[in-house]
């Protein structure tokens, strides 16, 4: 896997980092930040119209009501909410400043949770559905809404009657698939406030940190910066780049020990800089690391980071945190062994982190031999992911679910006590619903939860583990699920919502074939592709000369800003950079048909015809005109070409030029579907809606099947996200209590 290579920083990986996030994904970095000082923040990113308008009067929610919601139903909702309230005789007179801010012409109210809460009222009224009565219910537990609106839609509230019945009926519906949930209250995961905590004291400590993927473990060296300074290790070095661009984000001042053979290879962020040559270039001296919150290294620079970091700051102060410490650890021998034997051995910061999804329950020796060497305290951080939602499905199609593959209460037991907590994540709810309702215990939970809104993912799923304990395992109705991987034609439509995955061992050969062959473009059609490629080359050809000839040519005008700047060049330049332009507007657009683009309309009528295009949420590849230039000038074979062209990415060992079009590609989630080896989940923090573990995986361990689930679904929540297990034997796997591999392997390594 190339990201276990060593190799100093390239410029693109520069340029990445520089990239800004989107502004929700900010707010949570900053309140990561800021959360290490204020482990109770939160944050909000939905309004009521009280906190928009900001009323300094005690008598707002009558104002608001009176002036703002009042009219907005009677012009949008009158037919279906006739209710009105008349309030009292208010006191409270408006100030001046708050007339104003009332009649402010530019409020956007729409989006704010009292018109959200108007709008499912309405079709509560209109359609009588019990999911709008969850919704209804669901928010104003969770937010202070207007106590005007309030009273109106509990008014409405009290003509309507759900059981819990009529929420087990519907739970794909109302629990798994509902995007109410997305309206929750963000704050700090509890992993996130703990492992605060802890470093608030002063001891020498080792902590595991376990904590599902996409619950923000990567970023919460983020916070610990705040008071110490952080050695992040990566073995894969997409990782770290992800979390460099965040940390960039917010400020952190971060360096870079990538490919080192020594300290004078570290190289700063520009945050990070504090002294520069004493000269005219002015040059950033990049071993004064002063300035330095966070160094980002790969495995085989650890000494080197560790070197440079405690030449300027004291070791009880700095934390070595480090990240995916099982890779490699599933293989009995692997080149990245010697180095992680290594590092351990000679690492002298004693505050230490492993942090990963799911780590070994037989580190014995790992813990004894860091407490003789360091006399530090261990602590195990280990965290359940309350809210996703992943569906198993098993190579027939049907969702697996625990009581399919546990045969006795034995087995039940063993796998509630050991494994349970850790695999509610991948409960079907539907199908625990179905489990409750063809249950004797169904009175039971019908008892508990009278109120309706008490129903959630947790509460079901732990029913179905009380069913587990107290009864007998009965057969249900099970869904079935597509499991073709025709993936350029009939089976895209499988891959909604979001981009699929697919693992394989490294030999794709024939599924290449397979998936080109099936796309079955005409030949006429394929010709004129490889014609406007063939020609494009040829462009690309001149065009490459030309550039070489125009870069040797400014190279001799270094030095004279003035005249590069007022574009003064000869002659000979300059009719070097008229052809660059001329063969720039020669490119012809390299476009198939849509209908060879799957989940494209053309595509879609041309192989699946029995269903509702619009109703299927399908995921399409965007590929735009820059990407596919790129992707013709690619060294690499034409059925690999064409695969991308239509949104297939391969990952390969045998072309990082390939490798890097494809990475970014999937980074701006422009493509359809990756196929890649197991080693590629550690490699990746890409959410995938879907994922297929082909049968042809062999010796996978437990720990590597969850760190694959964990790929899928990984920031969305809500939708039905599925993980494909094609192999039985890997079901097998995933629920028996296994002799632990990577353990002992670390152990081995690191004792």
């Amino acid at each position: 896997m190339e990201d276990f290579k060593l190799q100093k920083m390239l410029k693109r990986e520069w340029i990445s980092i520089e990239k800004q996030v989107d502004i929700k994904e900010k707010k949570i970095l900053l309140m990561i930040k800021k959360g290490y000082n204020d482990i109770d923040i939160v944050l909000n990113n939905y309004y009521l119209i009280s906190e928009l308008i900001k009323l300094n009067n005690t008598d707002s929610d009558y104002y608001i009501y009176i002036n703002i919601i009042l009219p907005y139903i009677v012009k949008n909702y009158l037919k279906y909410i006739k209710y009105t309230i008349k309030p009292n005789k208010i006191k409270k007179k408006l100030s001046s400043k708050d007339f104003i801010r009332l009649n402010n012409s530019n409020l956007n109210i729409d989006n704010s949770i009292d018109i959200i809460v108007i709008l499912i009222l309405k079709k509560l009224i209109k359609y009588n559905q019990v999911i709008y009565y969850y919704n209804i219910k669901y928010l104003i537990s969770i937010y202070n809404i207007n106590v005007y609106v309030k009273e109106i839609v509990n008014y409405y509230l009290d003509k309507f009657s759900f059981l819990p019945i009529d929420i087990l009926n519907n739970s794909s519906s109302v629990i798994e698939n509902n995007n109410i949930f997305e309206y929750f209250h963000i704050s700090l995961h509890e992993h996130q406030k703990k492992i605060y905590n802890i470093f608030k004291n002063n001891s020498n400590k080792l902590i595991f940190y376990t904590a599902p993927t996409s619950s923000g473990k990567t970023l919460t060296p983020i916070g610990l910066c705040e008071e110490y300074k952080v050695i992040f290790i990566c073995a894969s070095r997409h990782i770290g780049m992800n979390l460099a661009k965040s940390a960039v984000n917010v400020g952190r001042k971060i360096g870079f020990a990538f490919g080192c053979k020594t300290i004078d290879d570290i190289r700063l962020h520009f945050f990070s800089v504090n002294t520069y040559t004493n000269d005219k270039h002015k040059r950033p001296i990049h071993t004064d690391g002063i300035n330095v919150e966070m160094l980002i290294c790969d495995l085989f620079s650890y000494e080197s980071a560790m070197l440079y970091m405690k030449s300027f700051f004291d070791i009880k102060k700095i934390i070595l945190f480090w990240d995916e410490p099982t890779i490699s650890m599933d293989y009995d021998s692997h080149p990245l062994h010697e180095i992680i034997e290594l590092n351990w051995r000679i690492n002298e910061i004693p505050n230490i982190i492993l942090s990963c999804a799911t780590l070994p329950n037989n580190l014995d020796l790992l813990i004894q031999n860091y407490k003789k060497k360091f006399e530090g305290e261990f602590y195990n951080i280990d965290s359940i992911d309350e809210r996703t939602n992943i569906t198993l499905v098993n190579n027939d199609g049907n969702i697996i679910m625990p009581h399919m593959y546990l045969h006795n209460k034995n087995d039940i037991n063993n796998y509630l006590n050991t494994l349970g907590e850790k695999y509610k994540k991948f409960l079907s709810i539907e199908q625990c619903s179905k489990f409750i309702l063809n249950s004797k215990l169904l009175n039971e939970f019908t008892d508990i939860h009278s109120n309706i809104t008490t129903i959630n993912s947790k509460t079901i799923k732990n029913f179905y583990y009380y069913i587990l304990k107290n009864e007998e395992i009965v057969n249900i109705p099970n869904i079935t699920f597509d499991n073709s991987l025709c993936f350029s034609t009939t089976s895209s439509i499988n891959i909604n919502y979001g981009p699929g995955l697919y693992i394989v061992e490294n030999d794709y050969k024939n599924m290449i074939e397979d998936l080109v062959k099936d796309i079955n473009i005409n030949k006429n059609a394929l010709q004129e592709v490889e014609n406007d490629i063939n020609y494009n080359l040829s462009l690309s050809e001149k065009l490459i000369r030309l550039k070489k000839d125009l870069e040797d040519k400014l190279k001799k005008e270094e030095g004279k800003e003035n005249k590069i700047t007022d574009q003064r060049f000869d002659n000979e330049t300059k009719n070097i950079m008229k052809k660059i332009e001329l063969i720039e507007k020669k490119y012809k657009s390299i476009n198939l048909d849509d209908k060879y683009i799957p989940n494209t309309f053309s595509h879609y009528s041309k192989w699946n015809k029995e269903k509702k295009f619009k109703k299927l949420d399908l995921f399409k590849s965007d590929i735009d005109h820059e990407y596919i230039n790129k992707i013709i000038e690619l060294d690499i074979s034409f059925d690999y070409k064409i695969l991308l062209l239509i949104g297939i990415g391969i990952l390969t060992n045998d072309n990082n030029e390939y490798n890097t079009v494809m990475r970014e590609l999937a980074d701006s989630k422009k493509l359809l579907l990756i196929i890649a080896s197991s080693d590629y989940i550690y490699g990746t923090n890409y959410q995938f809606a879907h994922c297929y573990l082909s049968h042809n995986i062999a010796n996978i361990t437990q720990e590597k099947i969850i760190q694959a689930i964990g790929r899928v679904g990984r920031k969305e929540k809500n939708k039905r996200f599925t993980f494909r297990i094609l192999n039985d034997e890997h079901i097998n796997i995933l629920f028996r209590d296994n002799k632990n591999m990577e353990g002992d392997k670390m152990n081995k390594l690191m004792s």
